[in-house]
């Protein structure tokens, strides 16, 4: 084992101290390397080893009578043991550079963007009700896929899909009449107050980007003035002569991202978004995005958000560069 460490680059002469560089055992030793078998199989692995170190340990201890030559076998276990020595260094080592690799792979930003509030439940209410007035249902996969886009898209998804023989502005009004005034007890999601709270005190500039209309917007933020008075601007897509396209495209980010005073590099904008049409847009756009789904959407249809989170309650600042929660 010595000698073939000794052979490798990177190795140190002195394996007590320190085995090989990191390159050198991604290199040798890929079958170890997070980029190969993920987190859980390294720690899994961590664990077996240990085990069979324990297993060796007490072998050294058995009497040398009942091994056919002591030092012989006791030659072989310690070699056995520097061998798993040097994997069970190798397997830290992995897990110490994925943890590093989690932090690394977000980059700091000055500038966050929001459109998430607690308004999907009220949403589901509204449609599933007028649709049921029309004889259809609202099926899940059909609510995913209009999540985050604009009011008439949304209606015009619906007819096609369900086959409907209304129009998407008639529709939309049917909509409308139905959630307005629903619209009035909306809360917002868990953590949301705080975490605008904390960055309006540590003048991190902060906007929003959301489909909604005007009319909608007004009714469900009236009782939060206090709160939506510390964003620098609002963007309503639905209602915005410049952006030209609603979610997925990315257009409403970008303008949003333009209206700040110092006009900040997508890449330095943050986007905290609820339906994988707003994360598409966003990522569309440059920005990273902090993705906190409902339950419904289906796993595969988050993997493209930089950062996955249950609830607002669970974001660190720190991992985008921002001031920490004190």
């Amino acid at each position: 084992m010595i000698m073939i460490t000794n052979r490798l680059p990177g190795c140190d002469e002195n394996t007590k101290t320190k085995l090989c560089s990191a390159p050198t055992r991604r290199a040798v030793y890929g079958v170890l390397t997070i980029d190969s078998i993920g987190i859980i199989a390294v720690k899994k692995l961590c664990s077996l080893i240990s085990l069979i170190k324990v297993v060796y340990w007490r072998l050294v201890r058995v009497k040398s009578s009942n091994f056919p030559s002591a030092p012989a076998a006791t030659a072989v276990v310690t070699h056995c043991i520097l061998f798993i020595s040097f994997v069970d260094r190798v397997c830290r080592d992995c897990v110490a550079e994925n943890r590093n690799n989690n932090m690394s792979k977000y980059t700091p930003v000055t500038h966050v963007i929001f459109d998430m509030d607690d308004t999907e439940k009220v949403y589901l209410s509204s449609i599933t009700e007028v649709l049921k007035n029309h004889g259809k249902d609202y099926p899940n996969d059909l609510r995913v896929r209009v999540m985050g886009t604009i009011p008439i898209n949304t209606a015009s998804i619906i007819i096609k899909e369900l086959e409907m023989d209304i129009t998407p502005v008639d529709l939309l009004a049917e909509f409308h009449e139905n959630q307005i005034v629903k619209m009035e007890n909306v809360p917002f999601l868990p953590g949301a107050e705080r975490l605008i709270d904390h960055l309006y005190t540590n003048n991190v500039p902060i906007a929003v980007a959301t489909s909604s209309g005007k009319d909608t917007f007004k009714v469900k933020t009236a009782k939060y003035q206090h709160i939506f008075s510390k964003f620098h601007h609002i963007v309503l897509g639905s209602a915005d002569s410049e952006v030209k396209q609603g979610k997925p495209a990315p257009d409403i980010f970008l303008v949003c991202a333009s209206r700040f005073d110092d006009k900040p590099l997508p890449e330095k904008c943050l986007v905290f978004e609820d339906a994988p049409n707003g994360v598409t847009g966003a990522r569309a756009a440059g920005m990273q995005t902090v993705m906190v789904p409902d339950k419904i959407i289906p796993t595969e249809m988050t993997s493209h958000a930089t950062q996955v989170i249950s609830s607002l309650l669970d974001f660190k600042p720190e991992d985008f560069g921002l001031p920490p929660f004190q």
